[in-house]
C-alpha cells in the first residue's frame, strides 16, 4: 500500500472493546483459543479454516464468536467487528486508553490512539519496525480514506496537529466508549 514499505506476511490485529484488549486475530488458519483455562481432559482448541484467534476477555467471548459465525473470511470478520463497535490496532497492550474512532460522516474510516505505534490498514500492515510514529497509533478501515489518514499522520508531529489535519480532510474524530 505504501510504496517502498514491505508488508507483513500475515496480518494480525488486536481487537479492543473501548480501551480493553478482548481478542487477537491473525490472517492464517489456526485455532480458536478461549480466555478460560483448558478443560482438565486436555482437549485441544477447535481448528479454524481462515483465522487464528486468542480471546482475552471472557465477557465478550460469546459475542465475538457469534460475529465470527456469520463471516466467510478474515476480511468479513474484521468488518463485522468494526460494525459491532470494536476497534482494531496493530499494537498489543492490555489497555489502550483514549481511543478515537475516525468518521467520514457516519462511516468509520479508522481508529486512532494517543500513543506511539504503527500505521496499518485492515488489508495491509507494514513489516515490523516500519511506519512507526511517536505521536499516534492509527489503523485505517476504509480504502478510500487510508492515504488521507497516512498523509496526515506523516505530516504532523503532535496529536493536536494530527487531529486538526484530519478535520481539514473531513475526517472527524469521535471517542467511542463501548463499556
Amino acid at each position: 500500500m505504501i510504496e517502498g514499505v514491505p508488508a507483513r506476511e500475515e496480518r494480525c490485529f488486536h481487537v479492543y472493546d473501548g480501551e480493553y484488549l478482548v481478542l487477537t486475530v491473525a490472517d492464517t488458519p489456526g485455532t480458536l483459543r478461549s480466555s478460560a483455562p483448558p478443560p482438565p481432559s486436555g482437549a485441544r482448541p477447535p481448528a479454524h479454516p481462515f483465522l487464528d484467534a486468542q480471546a482475552h476477555d471472557p465477557a465478550t467471548e460469546d459475542e465475538l464468536a457469534e460475529i465470527l459465525a456469520g463471516c466467510a473470511d478474515f476480511d468479513a470478520y474484521l468488518a463485522a467487528l468494526i460494525e459491532a463497535g470494536y476497534d482494531l490496532a496493530a499494537l498489543r497492550r492490555s489497555r489502550l486508553p483514549g481511543g478515537t474512532r475516525l468518521l467520514d460522516g457516519a462511516r468509520p474510516v479508522g481508529a486512532l490512539w494517543p500513543q506511539g505505534g504503527p500505521f496499518a490498514a485492515l488489508w495491509w500492515q507494514p513489516a515490523p519496525g516500519y511506519l512507526e510514529f511517536d505521536h499516534a497509533l492509527v489503523t485505517a478501515y476504509d480504502r478510500d480514506r487510508a492515504l488521507d489518514l497516512f498523509a496526515a499522520l506523516r505530516a504532523t508531529e503532535t496529536l493536536p496537529d494530527l487531529l486538526d489535519a484530519l478535520r481539514a480532510t473531513g475526517i472527524v474524530p469521535r471517542y467511542r466508549d463501548r463499556s
